[in-house]
C-alpha cells in the first residue's frame, strides 16, 4: 500500500491499523510505503504508473 501521507502521521497510523486488519483477513502480510511530498502528488504518480499485478 503507498501512502501519499508523512510516516507517523494521523493518517498513516490511521492507515497501518486498518492495513494490519486486512492483513488478517488475507492471511498474508501488507506493507505500507510512505510516499510524502507534493501535497500527495508524488505518491499518487507512484501509483498512477504501477505495473498491474493482479
Amino acid at each position: 500500500m503507498i501512502s501519499p501521507v508523512q510516516t507517523g502521521s494521523a493518517g498513516d497510523i490511521s492507515l497501518r491499523l486498518v492495513m494490519q486488519k486486512l492483513s488478517e483477513i488475507l492471511g498474508q502480510p501488507v506493507t505500507v510505503e510512505n510516499i510524502p511530498g507534493a501535497a500527495g502528488m508524488i505518491g499518487l504518480e507512484r501509483v498512477s504508473r504501477a505495473r498491474p499485478d493482479g
